[in-house]
């Protein structure tokens, strides 16, 4: 800023600015004009006043100078000239614009000797050159992954300044297992003077960068020390009949210690077609059903954003028209037949939940377990699965009186 001060002073002398006086508009001259009167006003009784001390002091000059209105004019213009054509410049330097942070940024992303150089011989993340490649390109558009966005605000904050606030004095986060430990460390920067209660249930960590929220290896702890750190187990899980969350539970290792309340329903239900197009017709009977039964929210979940829109275009292709799509993009859901991936879907509950896919294609690995376990997790009242193929290896190990099969 004291830079781009000196140049206005320099460039009030330019020639450009002599060429823009000659097409000023009367109101600008007006404006000065007005300047120039409150100016004189000022002037004149500095005058009167340095007259006085003259003649206390028994001394005059000759000339104390007139006010010499042309000239000042053509000053103050001038500088109204150059002023106007530094706003953008002030306005670029105060909001730090100059500063290229995503350039910046990128050059974490260069090659594994780099990597190397710049973390002090921390080990290489594996695919660290394909990382590279598509953290770039997202950058090169304009866009961040989600695990990119913290990282990125942080390095944007050591160049620019921290922002931190010390009067929020309490953080409440939900979904704590979706937190990684640098995004825990970045809330407790954010807000040092702030204690914090993190709710959240590991068995629906379906995001890599989940967090363990066990008092054992929990970022919390190393954050605010053993000692202030409490861990609360909440076993009983309060959303589901009985019957589903009996069936839910032992998905997961260690399962068993979660609690259903008493409040019983039907049986999970699997189905097993003979290919999609009845899968599909299937579906839509069994949404009809629900219907019929008064259940206002009907979910069919699926694995992916993907697989959710093919769901949709051939549920629609079968007679299903009352059907709502949720991408990323839908703002608020409305009561009613959904088609919504997992991952849109935690946090949700529904009177009804359909699987779309519980095929051993569809979750077979270790990380999808969780996964599974989310979709069905949703429903409160009902829950359908279905299947075109081999059940998922972890419906499979579940005792079989836990549901109900129906094979068409």
């Amino acid at each position: 800023m004291n830079e781009l001060t000196s140049l206005e002073h320099m460039e009030r002398d330019a020639l450009w600015v002599e060429e823009e006086l000659n097409y000023l508009d009367a109101e600008q001259y007006a404006e000065v004009f007005r300047m120039l009167h409150k100016e004189r006003e000022v002037f004149d009784v500095a005058e009167q006043y340095a007259a006085i001390r003259e003649k206390m002091n028994s001394k005059r000059r000759e000339d104390e100078g007139d006010f010499d209105f042309a000239q000042r004019e053509e000053e103050l213009l001038r500088r109204r000239i150059v002023k106007e054509s530094f706003k953008p410049l002030r306005k670029i330097v105060k909001k730090l614009l100059f500063v290229d942070i995503k350039g910046i940024y990128s050059q974490l992303f260069v090659d594994e000797a780099t990597y190397l150089e710049r973390t002090d011989g921390v080990g290489i993340p594996s695919l660290w050159p394909e990382i590279c490649r598509q953290t770039k390109e997202m950058l090169h558009r304009n866009e961040l992954f989600y695990e990119d966005a913290t990282p990125y605000l942080y390095v944007k904050e050591l160049i620019e300044g921290v922002r931190t606030n010390t009067e929020i004095r309490y953080v409440f986060v939900d979904e704590g297992q979706d937190y990684s430990p640098f995004q825990y460390e970045y809330l407790k920067k954010l807000f040092p003077r702030a204690r914090m209660t993190v709710l959240g249930d590991f068995g629906q960590a379906i995001f890599m960068q989940a967090t363990s929220l066990d008092a054992s290896d929990s970022p919390l702890v190393r954050l605010f020390g053993e000692a202030e750190t409490t861990l609360f187990r909440l076993v009983r899980s309060y959303r589901s009949t009985k019957e589903i969350v009996e069936f839910t539970r032992l998905m997961l290792p260690g399962g068993e210690e979660i609690a259903p309340f008493e409040r019983g329903g039907l049986k999970p239900l699997l189905t097993r077609l003979g290919g999609r197009e009845k899968r599909n017709v299937q579906i839509l009977a069994d949404i009809a059903a629900l219907k019929a039964e008064g259940f206002d929210s009907i979910a069919v979940i699926t694995k992916t954003a993907v697989e959710s829109r093919e769901a949709y275009e051939s549920l629609r292709i079968h007679g299903g028209e009352a059907l709502q799509l949720i991408t990323k993009e839908t703002l608020e859901f409305e009561k009613g037949v959904m088609v919504i991936p997992v991952y849109l879907a935690k946090g949700v509950e529904f009177d009804a939940v359909l699987v779309y896919d519980a095929s051993s294609e569809a979750y077979s690995r270790v990380n999808e377990r969780k996964l599974l376990y989310t979709a069905c997790t949703r429903a409160m009242h009902r829950l359908h699965l279905y299947t075109t193929g081999n059940w998922t290896p972890f419906v499979q190990a579940l005792p079989a009186h836990l549901y109900k099969e129906a094979t068409y």
